[in-house]
């Protein structure tokens, strides 16, 4: 599962969040309301349809208020440069371009994973608490991400886009999340513990740094990708 949005440079607007999984008509999600964007693939990753058809989406929404904005965007297979849009211009970073210049890569990615896992781990602690089985359906975990990309911070965003060099603003220091550390000392050490290793809160937290989220497919996968959507599992 991936979480996708694009958000303004002050901090002050972000687009719901989308998220790509792999199953096209999950159990969890019957006669349920889906509390964000939600497409399915079968490797849960970004592709060029998906992506145009939130970008026309949002273009459409911006046809009605009047607005114009510009889009930096990444040089990824799964962002085509040949979408017609009237309100939105896309500008493509460089193909040498470093993360360092992507203000999704200078934190605000991290910062969503972080309140997810917090609010993944605060439930977990809840369910042993109160001696109840932890049960953690996909519909839950839509429900915590859209409640984790409410929470990245207008703050957060703006030193994000400074570091990429957008803007130039002095980066405020932003306080430690002492509620996180109190909730994984709060857990078991059995809790924390992979093939008898002890796990770090950092490693947690940044497990999935490396996670493959888009690429090409070769013929034969965009093969079974079409059976995937056409069987809609």
């Amino acid at each position: 599962m991936q979480m996708q949005s694009p958000v303004v440079l002050s901090g002050s607007e972000k687009l719901p969040l989308l998220v790509i999984g792999n199953s096209k008509q999950p159990r969890a999600f019957k006669n349920k309301e889906i509390p964000v964007k939600y497409k399915a693939t079968s490797k849960a990753w970004m592709t060029a349809e998906i992506f145009e058809e939130m970008l026309q989406t949002w273009d459409g929404q911006l046809g009605q208020q009047n607005r114009k904005v510009l889009l930096c965007l990444d040089n990824f297979s799964g962002h085509p440069s040949d979408v017609h849009l009237d309100n939105i211009q896309m500008l493509f970073f460089s193909p040498n371009t470093t993360a360092n210049s992507q203000p999704m890569d200078q934190g605000i990615i991290q910062n969503l994973k972080h309140h997810y896992k917090k609010l993944l781990l605060s439930r977990r602690l809840e369910a042993m608490d109160e001696e109840n089985e932890f049960k953690f359906t996909l519909l839950d975990s839509l429900h915590v991400a859209r409640r984790a990309w409410e929470q990245v911070s207008e703050l957060t965003i703006k030193n994000c886009f400074a570091k990429a060099k957008f803007i130039e603003e002095e980066i405020q220091i932003e306080p430690e999340d002492a509620e996180l550390l109190e909730i994984w000392k709060a857990l078991p050490p059995e809790e924390k513990t992979h093939e008898n290793e002890t796990i770090e809160l950092f490693d947690f937290l940044s497990a999935d740094d490396r996670l493959v989220t888009g690429g090409s497919f070769t013929l034969e996968e965009k093969a079974k990708e079409v059976m995937h959507n056409e069987g809609g599992k």
